[in-house]
Order: structure tokens, then sequence, then C-alpha cells
């Protein structure tokens, strides 16, 4: 989520320090969909890592997510 509260997709970057040659102050920012690194500064607690897997509903996961596992009726087979 950035600093005005709009969530963003694309590449972390870190700064550790400003950088006088592009007037970016240190911090953390995403990357837009031009690629551009320094497009919106985030906040750290905020950022998370897509694992590249859907939920059961098509949702996209994120690292971190709380997950609920339910498991499907069993059944017990006897033999005679």
């Amino acid at each position: 989520m950035n600093l005005q509260g709009r969530w963003f997709y694309g590449n972390l970057a870190i700064l550790a320090k400003d950088l006088k040659s592009t007037g970016n102050k240190a911090g953390h920012y995403i990357s837009n969909a031009a690629g551009a690194p320094f497009a919106y500064a985030v906040r750290p607690e905020t950022v998370g890592h897509y694992i590249g897997l859907p939920d059961s509903h098509e949702k996209e996961t994120f690292d971190g997510d709380i997950a609920r596992h339910i498991e499907p009726e069993r059944s017990e087979w006897n033999d005679p």
C-alpha cells in the first residue's frame, strides 16, 4: 500500500540513502507498469510477495496470508 492508501503491484526497491541525482529519498518503493523503479513510495509493512498460486476461489495468495484448511468428509472402509 502506498502512502496515500492505494494498492500497487510491481517490483520492490529499497533505497538505503537519498539519491541526489534523481531526488528520490531513502525508503521503500514499488515500480509502476512502465518499470519506473521509484514510482510509488510504500509502507514496508504492507508489502506482500505473490507466491504464484491461486487459492480455491482463484484469488491471488501472498506470502504470510492466513489460510484455513477444511478436510473433506472421511469414510471408513471395513473389509468383510
